[in-house]
């Protein structure tokens, strides 16, 4: 079996912490590795590492070339090296030319392209045509061109996506967002693919084709790829992965034929959000599915009184297209949804169901076409966000949801009253530094109580060591109310 690349006595600190201490790895041609560890154990550094985006402090990295051999970097890399020798030097772009391909955690589409055009822009990348090409050549240009074209509409029809092929990529769920910028890398002549939480935000149906796209594109193609995944999501990789590396205190614990645990019912936060609570299900007309949590100890008869947020006869376009309250053939008849106090109304539907514009809508960033938002019996449905945010509406979005140039107690600082206590992070951390997992819960611990909360994928990015601490869910979930919008696991 062909190594691909070999990582030798790696390291990397932050601040005097260290992360990374020594890492030795070799991936395979082929080889599926499941990256593990907690949150903060240094999985995202690794990947930027491996993928030319940070320098180590010391170690090397070396990755196999069919055009000229093996290609090693030592750590620390000299000053001068990327000015010297632009084509030799560690970098994203010299290890992308070299099959290194990487995607992360926070969506990195160009959002004023359309999904085609930011496929192009991947498939481009992978060859050596360039604009002296179309000068010179031009048939030849135009053959690569419908080449690259077919190329990424046959990658968005194998994503469910051919339909959105023109659609703006600022216009598209979440989950849709995370399907092309994996198909993106894929066309971007992947040898070596590093993919950082690629399932997450995907319902059940965007999971399986995304990991039937990887078992093709391991079979097809030989490309050997590191994972990293929610615990909750590690079982969609079974018959995928080969290989665990088990990061923990800077060291990796290589093991193989690995396998992922069964897949529970519930998301994991699900099942410890619901401990100690009443819990309804029901399936709506929209296609969503609603779960309600009350405490055992609630009266039944309190949800006759007026509820905290009502949703009535809501209706959502974007442009033509109906976004919300639009089922089938039917005439509009509009969204409809209550949450009473102290309840956790948890609604989960499928990629593009309009999850994010609802959230979008309830905070007064996008305008509705039909129906009413109302907060204790109060028309809010034209007030400003701002407005909204001071009546006690806080919301929590899925991504671009914490500000990477502030420390983590000035986040605190801007939503939670000192009183609530200190934090459970490093305070004089910028969150930019801080790891997927770490940012969620420094994004959390930024939130004001409010007089109700929404909250989209609230326990993306979390670990099962912290939604198994009855302590952290009591204080950032328990007794609160709140509607969490989270993507639909299961079909039917």
């Amino acid at each position: 079996m062909t190594l691909q690349m070999a990582a030798a006595g790696l390291r990397k600190s932050y601040g005097g912490n260290m992360v990374l201490e020594s890492v030795d790895v070799e991936l395979h041609r082929g080889e599926v590795v499941l990256l593990k560890g907690a949150n903060g154990s240094g999985k995202t550094t690794l990947l930027n590492i491996l993928s030319g985006y940070l320098q180590a402090d010391g170690g090397s990295l070396a990755i196999d070339d069919p055009g000229e051999g093996k290609v090693c970097f030592s750590f620390p890399i000299p000053p001068l090296q990327g000015l010297l020798r632009a084509r030799k030097s560690f970098s994203p772009e010299r290890l992308s030319r070299l099959g290194v391909v990487r995607t992360w955690q926070d969506i990195r589409l160009f959002s004023e392209l359309t999904l085609l055009e930011n496929l192009l822009v991947g498939a481009a990348g992978g060859g050596n045509h360039g604009p002296l090409d179309a000068l010179l050549r031009p048939r030849h240009s135009a053959r690569f061109d419908a080449g690259l074209r077919d190329s990424a509409l046959a990658a968005l029809g194998g994503l469910g996506l051919a339909e959105r092929a023109g659609s703006r990529a600022d216009r598209i769920s979440l989950g849709q967002s995370k399907r092309v910028s994996i198909a993106r890398a894929m066309l971007a002549g992947a040898r070596v693919l590093l993919l950082d939480e690629p399932l997450a935000g995907l319902d059940r149906n965007g999971a399986v084709d995304v990991t039937r796209m990887l078992k093709d594109l391991v079979a097809r193609h030989s490309v050997s790829i590191v994972v990293v995944e929610h615990a909750s999501n590690e079982t969609h990789f079974n018959g995928l992965v080969t290989t665990e590396w088990v990061l923990s205190d800077g060291r990796i614990e290589r093991q193989a034929n690995a396998h992922a645990a069964p897949l529970a019912d519930n998301h994991p936060g699900i099942e410890r959000l619901a401990h100690g609570h009443t819990l309804s299900t029901r399936h709506h007309q929209s296609g969503c599915l609603l779960t309600t949590l009350r405490s055992a100890g609630t009266n039944a008869a309190a949800t006759s009184e007026m509820p905290v947020l009502a949703i009535n006869a809501l209706k959502i376009r974007r442009g033509s297209h109906a976004v919300l309250g639009q089922y089938g053939e039917q005439p509009a008849a509009g969204f409809d949804l209550s949450v009473f106090a102290g309840e956790t109304v948890i609604l989960q539907a499928p990629n593009g169901w309009g999850k994010s514009s609802l959230l979008a809508a309830l905070m007064g960033l996008m305008p509705t076409e039909g129906g009413d938002i109302r907060l204790m019996g109060q028309d809010i449905t034209t007030l400003p966000t701002w407005d909204r945010v001071r009546k006690g509406v806080v919301a929590l979005r899925s991504d671009a949801n914490i500000f990477p140039g502030l420390t983590v107690a000035e986040s605190r600082s801007i939503g939670v009253h000192p009183a609530a206590g200190p934090s459970s992070l490093p305070e004089n951390r910028f969150t930019e530094s801080l790891s997927g997992g770490e940012r969620q819960r420094a994004m959390l611990e930024s939130l004001p109580a409010g007089v109700v909360r929404i909250l989209d994928e609230p326990f993306g990015a979390l670990d099962e060591a912290t939604l198994s601490d009855p302590a952290f869910i009591a204080r950032h979930f328990a007794g609160r109310t709140q509607l969490i919008l989270m993507p639909l696991a299961h079909a039917g």
